[in-house]
C-alpha cells in the first residue's frame, strides 16, 4: 500500500513528458530526467533554491516550531510532542494494554524529525517576507505527522465521545480560521496578478525582460499563455539562465542565452536588436551599461548610445503608469509578493527621481519622490 501511494503520489510529474516552455522548468525525456526532476536536482535535493543564503539553524527551526504551534493551536501540540516522548519511553504502567506497538511511534517518531527539524536545518532560504511563505510549504508534512500524537494526547484526557470530540475541535477549527483571515485576506490581493500585468503592458513591443521575481517570472507566463498578455515579449528569468534546459528551451525559441547574468548577457540580448529591460537589482550589467528607468525595470541600450532627456523619461514612465491597475486596498508591509510588488513601483520612481535630480530638474525629483510615497505599502 506504501509503495502504491509514492506511485500515484508521483503521478503528476508525469505531465513533465509533454510539457515543454520554459515555464516548465525543463524537459523530462527519460526515468533519469524525471528522478532528477522529483529529486530536485537542481537546487539540492535538501535545499530550497539555488543560489540561497547561510541561515541559522535557529531561524529555520524556530519558524518551524511556529508553524506547528499555529496549526495545533499550541497546548494540543505539546501534548503530542509529550505523548511521542511517552510512547516511545514507554513503562507498562504508562503503556495500555492494546494499540500501536512501540516500534510504530518509534517510526512516526523518525518521520516527524526526518521531515520536520533534519530536513528544515538544511534550509538555505530566510524564512521571513516570502521566505516564509516558501519554507511553510515544507512546514505542512511534519504538522500532519503530529495528528496521531495529538489524538493519543487526547485520549489520555478521556476525549473519546465524539460529542466532546467535536465540542473541542469545532471551536479549534473556528479559531484557526479567524487568526489566519488577515493573512489569508492579503494573500487574495490582486496586487501580484496586477503587478505582473502592469509589467508586461510597460515594455515596448516585442521587448526582451530579464526579471529576478518568482512572481514575475512564472507569473508573466501564466498571464501570456492564459491571458493572452503581451505574447510579443520574451520574459527570462535570471534566477533559471544558469540551468543548461533553461537555456536550451530558449535556444529552440530562436533567442540564445549566456551561462552569465552580467555584461555577456546584456551584449547578447542587444544583438538581436529588440529593446532590453532588465531588473534595476542586476547590477553587473547597469554599471557597465547605459540605463533608465521604464515600469518597474531599467531599459538598457548599447554601450555609448546616448540617454534620453530627463523630461521624456518622466513622460514615458506617467504615460505607463496611468494605464496602470492600481484601484485596490494596498498591501501592508509584510504581506508577501504583494508587499514586493508596490516596492517594485516605489523604487522605480525613486530612480525616476534621481535620473531627474541628476539632470538637475529639481521639481521634477520632488514630484516624482512625491508619487514614490504614495506607492509604497501601507503602514501595519
Amino acid at each position: 500500500m506504501a509503495a502504491l501511494a509514492l506511485v500515484l503520489g508521483l503521478s503528476p510529474y508525469g505531465y513533465l513528458w509533454i510539457a515543454d516552455g520554459p515555464a516548465a522548468w525543463g524537459r523530462v525525456d527519460g526515468l533519469a530526467d524525471l528522478i532528477a526532476m522529483i529529486t530536485r536536482h537542481d537546487y539540492g535535493t535538501t535545499s530550497l533554491m539555488t543560489g540561497g543564503v547561510a541561515v541559522a539553524w535557529t531561524a529555520s527551526v524556530g519558524a518551524l516550531i511556529a508553524t506547528l504551534a499555529r496549526t495545533w493551536l499550541w497546548l494540543p501540540g505539546l501534548a503530542g510532542l509529550a505523548m511521542l516522548v511517552v510512547q516511545i519511553v514507554r513503562t507498562v504502567r504508562i503503556a495500555p494494554p492494546a494499540g500501536e506497538p512501540r516500534a510504530g511511534w518509534i517510526a512516526l517518531a523518525a518521520s516527524f524529525a526526518l521531515a520536520g527539524p533534519l530536513l528544515i536545518v538544511r534550509f538555505n532560504i530566510d524564512p521571513h517576507g516570502v521566505g516564509r511563505d516558501i519554507c511553510e510549504r515544507f512546514h505542512l508534512l511534519p504538522s500532519l505527522l503530529l495528528a496521531p500524537a495529538v489524538a493519543a494526547a487526547l485520549d489520555r484526557v478521556r476525549v473519546t465521545r465524539e460529542r466532546a470530540a467535536i465540542a473541542l475541535c469545532a471551536p479549534g477549527f473556528a479559531a484557526l480560521v479567524v487568526i489566519d483571515l488577515p493573512r489569508l485576506a492579503a494573500q487574495h490581493s490582486p496586487a501580484v496578478e496586477l503587478g505582473v500585468r502592469n509589467t508586461l503592458r510597460a515594455l515596448p513591443p516585442f521587448a526582451i525582460a530579464v526579471v529576478t521575481g518568482d512572481d514575475q517570472c512564472f507569473g508573466a507566463r501564466y498571464l501570456q499563455l492564459v491571458r493572452g498578455e503581451r505574447p510579443d515579449a520574451a520574459v527570462i528569468c535570471e534566477g533559471l539562465i544558469a540551468l543548461p534546459a533553461y537555456r536550451a528551451q530558449w535556444s529552440a525559441r530562436g533567442l540564445a542565452l549566456p551561462a552569465s547574468t552580467g555584461p555577456r548577457l546584456a551584449h547578447a540580448l542587444l544583438a538581436t536588436g529588440r529593446p532590453v529591460l532588465i531588473d534595476p537589482t542586476l547590477p553587473r550589467i547597469t554599471a557597465a551599461f547605459p540605463h533608465y528607468p521604464l515600469g518597474v525595470l531599467d531599459r538598457v541600450l548599447p554601450p555609448g548610445a546616448a540617454l534620453p532627456a530627463a523630461a521624456d523619461v518622466l513622460a514615458l514612465n506617467r504615460d505607463r503608469y496611468r494605464d496602470f491597475a492600481l484601484d485596490y486596498a494596498f498591501p501592508g508591509r509584510d504581506d508577501g509578493y504583494a508587499t514586493i510588488a508596490h516596492h517594485r513601483y516605489a523604487a522605480s520612481w525613486a530612480a525616476i527621481a534621481r535620473y531627474l535630480d541628476r539632470a538637475g530638474d529639481r521639481d521634477g525629483a520632488r514630484e516624482a519622490f512625491a508619487v514614490t510615497t504614495q506607492l509604497q505599502p501601507r503602514p501595519d
